[in-house]
């Protein structure tokens, strides 16, 4: 099989920006529902938050008025917040649906176009295999990034902006030392994506050498009866299943591994909340509805992180 096109599947563990760009265009025609997508995913955050404020706040309520405490607003904000997040993910997986089948589409029919005034040599050194991994998987899985890498990271930032803000509203001694984890999660967070982003990108080059294997095995398969190549041809694809194999285990230990050190990073912000604001309701300076707000922001750290690292690589 010809190795000529291994050198357009660079290895770099960063991100090619110029490339990117390029890829972006086909989301122009798309823009109306990329604005929506945002402002769906901001709205998502907001009724998340909500969920995160209403429990303490119910907590001190009730622990304010005892027997007497009137619950009734509060389960109407419940039931606001459960209708809105529902109506938020409905609408948003409505909008990316739209958005990635038809830049999918889009970008397929440009590189079907492109193929067509390519020249012969292109073809002579690139296997049809290969192309059509290229055309297929590929593509498909650049679309599902153009429609859902937005709501991704929208809904992220504004996790993590607002879950900060509430924390320094309600009691900023204590914000800070739950926030101390927060550089420790972004070291982590770029470790495991580098690593990701290599072993993924390593992933579908394998993929495309092992498409391009079938095809020529099909199409060849005359050629390879008649010259008695079964056997050679067999050791050769068990070397490139092996090589997708080894990428493959290589990139499902570090996205096994990233959960649980995110977690472990995020139980530890639980951790100095409750030893820090524990001693804090216990001299009366905090409330212990505060405490669970608390407890509940620095858990939620965890979720936009992971998201966002995953939509990067």
């Amino acid at each position: 099989m010809s190795q000529d096109h291994e050198h357009d599947d660079g290895q770099m563990a960063r991100m090619d920006w110029s490339l990117w760009r390029r890829v972006l265009r086909f989301a122009r025609p798309y823009k109306v529902h990329l604005i929506w997508l945002g402002i769906v995913a901001a709205l998502t955050a907001a009724c998340e938050m909500a969920f995160l404020l209403l429990p303490g706040t119910i907590i001190d309520h009730v622990k304010a008025y005892g027997h007497e405490a009137d619950l009734t607003w509060y389960l109407v904000a419940f039931g606001i917040a459960t209708v809105g997040l529902s109506l938020c993910i409905w609408t948003f997986i409505m909008l990316a649906g739209v958005i990635a089948s038809g830049t999918q589409r889009d970008i397929r029919a440009a590189a079907f176009e492109k193929l067509q005034r390519l020249s012969f040599s292109y073809f002579d050194r690139r296997p049809v295999g290969w192309l059509m991994a290229r055309l297929t998987s590929d593509c498909s899985g650049l679309s599902r990034i153009i429609g859902w890498a937005l709501l991704d990271i929208v809904w992220g930032v504004c996790m993590l902006a607002g879950s900060a803000a509430v924390m320094l509203y309600l009691n900023w001694k204590l914000a800070l030392i739950v926030l101390v984890i927060t550089p420790v999660l972004i070291v982590a967070s770029r470790y495991f994506q580098l690593h990701l982003l290599l072993t993924s990108r390593k992933v579908r080059k394998a993929n495309s050498h092992c498409t391009a294997a079938f095809n020529e095995g099909i199409c060849g398969v005359r050629t390879s009866k008649s010259l008695v190549r079964e056997e050679r041809n067999l050791l050769e694809f068990q070397g490139l299943s092996g090589e997708m194999y080894r990428h493959s285990m290589s990139n499902a230990i570090y996205a096994a591994v990233f959960l649980p050190v995110v977690l472990t990073i995020c139980s530890l912000g639980v951790g100095l909340a409750v030893w820090y604001g524990g001693g804090a309701v216990l001299d009366g300076v905090l409330t212990l509805g505060t405490l669970v707000i608390f407890i509940h922001a620095a858990g939620q750290f965890s979720n936009p992180i992971q998201e966002m690292a995953r939509t990067l690589t």
